[in-house]
């Protein structure tokens, strides 16, 4: 199971780019490269569309070891402010709040992959350029993280994500994965302790008005 492989120090390092995306509204990521002891460390920080192009290259961040899979964050609050023009006098606990009532009622979380996730997973394991792992992280929900393994992957099911991830029709960034690619997981969820996720957002000063 991957949650045995996930050392204090690496429960630290998500917690810290979850926090950071939150601040900064921009998707963050590295891969989990495997140590000699099998356990799980992390590899380089990419930023925002830099992720895409970096989890192809398995060996710039993880420098000659193997590759469990990777880990990205989702800035659903900023998204969801930015899409929908929601002013700043509503509170991020309300859009939140809103949000993952959003997620309960599409049979989803706010970690759960996206299709575009789960069919890149597929193929970086039936490549073999890693074991296909994929966990996220989400601005939603900071106590957790959700990982998503491949199992018996078949050729027939490479040959269907790759279909589908050439076809613009197959471009479901924010869509379920589809009903044949869950079966293809095992899904494990990665408890965090929120009590030590701090904000980086630099904290205001009010300076008290002087009475004349």
């Amino acid at each position: 199971m991957i949650k045995d492989k996930i050392t204090q120090e690496l429960r630290d390092r998500f917690l810290q780019e979850i926090n950071k995306s939150r601040d900064t509204g921009k998707e963050r990521g590295f891969h989990l490269c495997i140590e000699n002891d099998t356990k799980l460390s992390a590899g380089e920080i990419c930023i925002g569309n830099e992720c895409s192009t970096r989890f192809q290259d398995v060996s710039i961040s993880c420098k000659g070891r193997k590759v469990q899979g990777d880990f990205h964050t989702h800035p659903y609050l900023d998204e969801a402010r930015k899409k929908f023009d929601i002013p700043p006098k509503i509170s991020d606990d309300l859009v939140r709040s809103t949000l993952k009532i959003f997620f309960e009622e599409k049979g989803r979380t706010s970690t759960t992959l996206s299709h575009t996730d789960a069919i890149s997973a597929i193929l970086t394991k039936c490549s073999k350029r890693t074991e296909g792992t994929t966990c996220v992280g989400s601005d939603l929900d900071i106590n957790q993280v959700e990982c998503w393994t491949p199992k018996n992957i078949e050729d027939g099911d490479c040959l269907r994500a790759l279909v589908e991830q050439i076809s613009p029709r197959g471009k479901g960034y924010k869509t379920m994965p589809h009903d044949w690619v869950e079966p293809l997981f095992e899904k494990e969820m990665i408890e965090l302790k929120s009590t030590t996720l701090k904000s980086t957002k630099p904290k205001s000063t009010k300076q008290k008005s002087q009475k004349r």
